[in-house]
């Protein structure tokens, strides 16, 4: 996290890709683009299970003088490391495409 305007801001992953989304659509004068700053972070538990945080900065960006964040915390018990892996790869198909070499889960030794 970085200090901007007196305010923590996230410097990497999901934020930066939608900071990045934000600046091109400005470049592109795009009417209909919504920006967000919703991000989501699987951290694994183990027997493949998760925890899904997704912090929301929308109402931030929308009014950095009086926008207040959110968190929404959701238990993956029986999917976390599939939700993991399907937004990993999320982001390997936006970049590569469908041919770019995915994440897979280790064979078990």
């Amino acid at each position: 996290v970085i200090a901007a305007g007196e305010k923590p801001h996230p410097k990497a992953g999901e934020f930066a890709w939608q900071m990045g989304e934000m600046v091109a659509h400005e470049i592109m004068r795009t009417e209909s683009y919504e920006h967000s700053r919703l991000g989501a972070c699987i951290a694994e538990c183990g027997a493949g299970a998760g925890v899904l945080v997704a912090p929301d900065y929308t109402q931030c960006v929308k009014d950095p003088e009086g926008g207040k964040p959110s968190c929404a915390i959701q238990d993956r018990k029986t999917d976390g490391e599939a939700a993991k892996l399907d937004w990993v790869n999320k982001y390997i198909r936006n970049i590569f495409g469908e041919g770019g070499r995915m994440f897979e889960p280790a064979a078990a030794a």
